[in-house]
């Protein structure tokens, strides 16, 4: 198969559509997390307004860089730097403010898929260690 089409390009293009996408629901507030995170940290959100702009850098270099090849030194630091915050958001909202909420089995579909991303991520961020 062509590396246009390898399984790690389909996942690093969906992973950029998805940070993409979370990013812009957080920043209009169309987001159960930016709800979350406006109850937790009040009207100071500057927080996940700075998630949410990494968010938008990473999925835009990821995006970039499958289609004009970007530098693997800024792909690598993007991965990391959304490794490292999706991780700081996964143990926030699925342990230290919601564990088991709303209820057992929506909370572990809910954990697996955000573990899903972050498994993509480290498999892109391996990837473009070079």
């Amino acid at each position: 198969m062509s590396e246009r089409l390898s399984a790690m390009w389909l996942i690093q293009l969906f992973i950029g559509i998805f940070l993409i996408a979370t990013g812009l629901l957080f920043l209009t507030g169309n987001s159960e997390v930016a709800k979350g995170m406006s109850k937790m940290l009040g009207k100071n959100n500057t927080w996940g307004i700075l998630i949410a702009i990494i968010e938008l850098i990473s999925g835009f270099i990821l995006l970039v860089g499958l289609f004009i090849g970007a530098q693997q030194k800024w792909m690598f630091l993007a991965c990391v730097a959304i490794f490292v915050l999706w991780s700081i958001n996964i143990l926030s909202v699925y342990f230290f403010n919601g564990f088991f909420k709303p209820n057992f089995m929506v909370w572990i579909r809910d954990l697996s898929l955000h573990l899903i991303v972050l498994s993509g991520l480290w498999g892109v961020m391996l990837g473009s260690r070079g």
